[in-house]
């Protein structure tokens, strides 16, 4: 008989355990533990007979040895561990005892169509009360959407020639354009796409832009930077997609070919990224990822730009402000950056911990269960199911 047992990133660690099973459950030394037990348990039983004949202890624990024995041990089964994630083939173990085997079988489909069951009725709901279906859990795990927020406003420029570039932009153009006025301070604040915005630059100013044949800085007026860095940036931002995509889908980097992970994650991303910013309301439909990532691009290089400029001019306030910024951030946010940390990174491996321990005390209880026998077994058989 076949059993299917679904996991979620585990598949190794139970594939592992169910061939130890196998082996243990197997091996002369097991053997020699289950006539023991049956000697003690049948030592106990002749005794309870003895002084209680009428209550039929002794027929009652030797009728239900044998058919504990002969239903849950003798049988042998097949176990296929399914990985629901995606990231690992099933994994195939034979001589599986039948009473672990479909115990956990039935366990394990119940849960997950439970979950499945679930994730499809709240996928087809309207509005915010739904669940789409790129952040279900079956498909990416615990609080993705929220994962994929908090990766993308981290994102840098992978390339620090771009990142450098940029940044000395906005501190060599923009910071001046928007303190003399030629970009308004509250339109420059407010703006959901601040490097279109930063295209407005005065022409008599000029930055340091690297060339990228030469990998020399060549100074350019504000304009003509500003050109050279938009015909780089759509390149850079595919990057950028292309890594948050990896590090939110690594399984991607487990099949095909070396080339093959890069176009499937900008292809993953193009749709994961906007729906989680929707979920969260803070994007809207008429925004891309490629959007959503160049913004939050711009402002982490205007925060680089604000920091050159503070070194630059020797203002030990702005950097000490801005230290006191990032640590007063740091602060209030902590206590929810370390929930969300727990829940999504430590409460799967305690999930699979106790998991694996339920499965590894299967020879235990079966033992147990010789022991005792009678109503006792078949009680602690249930509790254990």
């Amino acid at each position: 008989m076949n059993y299917e047992i679904f996991s979620y990133g585990n598949v190794d660690a139970l594939s592992g355990l169910f061939n130890a099973l196998a082996s243990v459950t197997q091996s002369g030394v097991f053997g020699n533990a289950v006539a023991l037990v049956m000697v003690v348990g049948f030592f106990g039983a002749f005794l309870a007979f003895a002084f209680a004949p009428q209550r039929l202890h002794g027929p009652k624990w030797l009728a239900s040895v044998i058919l504990i024995y002969l239903v849950m041990f003798i049988p042998k089964a097949t176990v296929q561990v399914v990985d629901k994630t995606g990231t690992t083939a099933p994994a195939v173990i034979d001589n599986v005892p039948l009473g672990l085997a479909a115990q956990a079988g039935i366990v394990s489909s119940i849960g997950s169509t439970l979950t499945d069951l679930f994730e499809t009725a709240l996928t087809v709901l309207p509005g915010p009360s739904g669940i789409p279906e790129e952040m279900t859990f079956t498909n990416n795990g615990l609080m993705f959407g929220a994962r994929l927020v908090d990766r993308s406003r981290r994102s840098v420029f992978d390339d620090p020639r771009m990142r450098a570039d940029v940044a000395n932009y906005f501190r060599n153009c923009t910071f001046y354009d928007v303190s003399q006025g030629f970009i308004a301070a509250d339109a420059f604040s407010s703006s959901t796409d601040i490097w279109a915005l930063a295209a407005n630059s005065n022409p008599a100013r000029f930055t340091g832009v690297t060339n990228l044949s030469t990998n020399v800085i060549e100074p350019l007026a504000c304009p003509a930077a500003y050109a050279a860095i938009n015909a780089r940036i759509p390149a850079a931002v595919s990057s950028v997609m292309s890594r948050i995509g990896l590090d939110l889908n690594p399984y991607l980097q487990l099949s095909g070919s070396p080339t093959l992970p890069g176009p499937a994650a900008l292809t993953l991303i193009a749709s994961q990224l906007p729906t989680a910013y929707q979920r969260a309301m803070i994007g809207t439909a008429s925004e891309d990822a490629a959007k959503h990532v160049l913004q939050n691009v711009m402002i982490n290089s205007v925060k680089d730009a604000s920091s050159l400029m503070s070194q630059a001019q020797g203002d030990s306030s702005a950097l000490l402000m801005q230290l006191a910024r990032t640590q007063a951030a740091t602060q209030i946010n902590s206590q929810s950056i370390v929930s969300s940390s727990m829940m999504s990174e430590a409460l799967p491996l305690i999930r699979n911990g106790i998991e694996a321990m339920l499965y590894g005390i299967f020879p235990l209880v079966l033992l147990l269960a010789l022991v005792f026998g009678g109503v006792q077994a078949v009680q602690m058989l249930k509790a254990y199911a």
